[in-house]
C-alpha cells in the first residue's frame, strides 16, 4: 500500500517530491531488508510517469487514475513479490482513487490541470 501513497504524493506534489519519494523507497528497503535502492528506483519511475502523463492523470477523469493505480500495483506485485494478490491490487486502486478525490477537495490547485492566470 505504500506504493499507492507514493503515487498519490507524486500526483499531488509533482516534481518537488523527488527527495521524499527517494527517501521513502530507502526506508521501505531498510524495513523489508531488501536490496537497497530498488524501491527508490521504482518510486522514482512512478514519479516520472506521473509527471509525464500529468494532464491525463487528474481528477476530472476517474478512468485514467484508476488505470494508472492498477498498473502500478500490478507492476509492484510482479517486481517485488513475484505473485499477484488481486485483493491488494483492487484495494490499492480503490484507496488511491479515494485519496485523490479527498486531496483534490483539500488542495484543488495542486491536483487540477488548469493554470491560474497571473498579472
Amino acid at each position: 500500500m505504500i506504493t499507492v501513497l507514493i503515487s498519490v504524493i507524486s500526483i499531488v506534489w509533482g516534481g518537488g517530491a523527488v527527495w521524499p519519494v527517494f527517501l521513502a523507497g530507502i526506508l521501505v528497503d531498510l524495513i523489508n531488508i531488501e536490496l537497497l535502492g530498488s524501491h527508490s528506483l521504482f518510486f522514482l519511475i512512478v514519479l516520472w510517469l506521473t509527471r509525464r502523463y500529468q494532464r491525463k492523470i487528474h481528477i476530472g477523469a476517474v478512468m485514467y487514475p484508476m488505470v494508472f493505480f492498477f498498473c502500478v500495483m500490478i507492476a509492484e506485485e510482479l517486481i517485488f513479490r513475484r505473485t499477484i494478490s488481486y485483493i491488494t491490487v483492487i484495494s490499492g486502486t480503490v484507496i488511491g482513487i479515494v485519496l485523490i478525490a479527498i486531496l483534490s477537495r483539500i488542495f484543488p490547485e495542486k491536483v487540477s490541470d488548469k493554470k491560474r492566470l497571473s498579472v
